[in-house]
């Protein structure tokens, strides 16, 4: 409070039980479970996925969009930026996201070892080196410029697709409107936070779908593919 001298206390209730607490903060403690997280999704209630498992709404990041900047229309994609998204069960965890130059998110967890699964769906067509994103963990790299549509390209049957557009025909890029996960085991938390942070090394914007962080093994991802150093632009959309 900006207007307190802090001169008064008032305590209002004081309630007490016979129960036996339970001690999940402070010193060795905080949540074990796994946290879900879906950006941009702006609904009241949580997604359920079709595990069962419940995905909040990601309103908890951290982006330097400016002075008197809302975060919200800047950095949240709060539409459905597709409807129709090959490779998952759940296409509702691909269909919103955050997007930024640079932003992160820090989850509170207790000690132990943990896995992040980083959901990933691609829509532009550009530059491959203004898409692209890196990944660090606190403080550590562990993705550096990958091209999410190359990365979820490599289930894709390797067969030439071209798309229609006012300039006539061309050769489509494979692994847009198509998801993909990228698991990243054995993160151990400092300070009892695992920090995630996205970023594009260029002068472009690092999006991210979804992120479900868990104790344990997370299991095999997809593998992530880098641009090439000179990488050249893709003019498109």
């Amino acid at each position: 409070n900006p207007r307190s001298t802090g001169s008064r206390i008032h305590v209002q209730k004081v309630l007490s039980s016979a129960a036996t607490g339970q001690q999940d903060f402070g010193s060795g403690g905080g949540p074990t479970g796994p946290q879900r997280m879906l950006f941009g999704y702006t609904s009241r209630t949580d997604y359920i996925d079709s595990h069962g498992q419940s995905w909040r709404p990601g309103t908890e990041f951290i982006i330097r969009a400016g002075w008197m900047v809302d975060p919200v229309a800047v950095a949240w994609h709060t539409q459905p930026r597709q409807i129709m998204i090959a490779g998952t069960e759940d296409p509702e965890l691909y269909r919103y996201g955050v997007h930024g130059k640079e932003f992160w998110i820090d989850f509170t967890v207790a000690p132990g070892t943990y896995y992040a699964r980083l959901k990933f769906m691609e829509l532009r067509r550009n530059d491959p080196q203004l898409r692209c994103v890196s990944v660090s963990v606190n403080g550590r790299e562990m993705i550096s410029n990958m091209d999410v549509a190359a990365t979820a390209a490599q289930d894709v049957e390797p067969v030439r697709l071209v798309d229609e557009t006012p300039s006539g025909k061309r050769p489509r890029t494979l692994g847009r409107r198509r998801a993909v996960d990228i698991v990243l085991n054995d993160l151990e938390p400092v300070n009892g936070i695992i920090s995630i942070r996205f970023h594009n090394n260029f002068e472009g914007v690092a999006e991210i779908r979804a992120i479900e962080v868990g104790p344990g093994n997370g299991g095999e991802g997809a593998v992530p593919v880098s641009i090439p150093a000179d990488s050249p632009p893709d003019s498109g959309e």
